[in-house]
């Protein structure tokens, strides 16, 4: 729930700025929180593309939206 109100906080702010893309940095551990972002941004809707980041970016512990 917490991670839903930040996430949710933080997508606000970056299309009210009017934000092109954004980095979410959630880690690798055990999924848990890159599972439930990337269901989130695919069940809202939100951004034209999810992917993660490269490599040097920090890979599949980051995921990129783009608007």
């Amino acid at each position: 729930e917490e991670a839903k109100t930040v996430l949710e906080s933080f997508i606000d702010q970056a299309l009210l700025n009017k934000v092109e893309k954004v980095k979410i940095n959630h880690g690798h551990g055990m999924g848990k929180i890159k599972r439930f972002v990337r269901d989130y941004l695919q069940s809202c809707g939100i951004g034209k593309r999810i992917i993660s980041a490269e490599r040097e970016e920090g890979g599949d512990g980051v995921t990129i939206v783009e608007f």
